[in-house]
């Protein structure tokens, strides 16, 4: 029974330089009383870059996080982060912490710019710029406005 539990943890120290190898971290099993009682340690480095918090799993921010734009009945034109503008902008994906620029025109002469919700600029009141951008902490989606001349919100 003793060789047997010596091979797992020879087993798990094995497995925990691999993984520290593999991701960079200092990963190792602890010698305490609970058996095999994993121990991770990240880099200073690796804490600094991603400012106060410190997840082990996403050090470097991987998670990714879907921005949707509503366009109401396709009547703005929207850029997303830089892009051609177009009536129907798709779902893109965009890093955690990432600021993205919006812009919006009206697709035609019979719609004037209205306003968006749900950007950094919208406070509960939308946001009137037409130049906006939203920041990607979650999944998020936005809704812009462009009513028919002479209106000011969207049906």
């Amino acid at each position: 029974m003793v060789h047997r539990i010596e091979r797992v943890r020879l087993r798990a120290a094995f497995v925990s330089a691999v993984l520290a190898a593999a991701c960079g971290c200092a990963c190792a099993f602890a010698a305490s009383t609970a058996p095999l009682a994993p121990v991770l340690a990240i880099p200073s480095t690796a804490a600094a870059a991603v400012g106060t918090s410190v997840d082990p799993i996403f050090a470097s921010r991987f998670e990714q996080y879907v921005l949707t734009i509503d366009d109401y009945l396709a009547w703005c034109s929207v850029s997303v982060d830089g892009g051609v503008p177009t009536t129907t902008p798709p779902p893109a994906f965009f890093h955690d912490g990432s600021v993205i620029p919006l812009q919006a025109q009206p697709a035609s002469v019979q719609f004037v710019w209205g306003y968006w919700t749900g950007t950094d600029g919208d406070h509960g009141t939308n946001d009137q710029s037409a130049t906006t951008t939203v920041t990607m902490s979650s999944d998020k989606n936005v809704f812009a406005c462009c009513p028919f001349s002479g209106q000011t919100t969207c049906p």
